[in-house]
């Protein structure tokens, strides 16, 4: 990775916020004693996001 380019960018270097995410997914759909199908998991994932994105209508009105 050219550090300095990315770093000109203004975008971020560290991984932090990569990591932070993913602990986030895994806290709430990786419990004691869950266990998902892909697709189960595929949707659980589609709601999550589209409350987080407040497309929560959007997603219901299309098919």
């Amino acid at each position: 990775m050219n550090y300095q380019a990315v770093a000109q960018r203004g975008w971020p270097i560290g991984s932090g916020a990569v990591e932070s995410a993913c602990r986030q997914k895994q806290c709430r759909f990786k419990r004691p004693s869950q266990f998902w199908t892909t697709k189960g998991l595929r949707n659980l994932c589609a709601l999550d996001e589209a409350r987080r994105n407040h497309h929560w209508v959007d997603l219901w009105l299309k098919n």
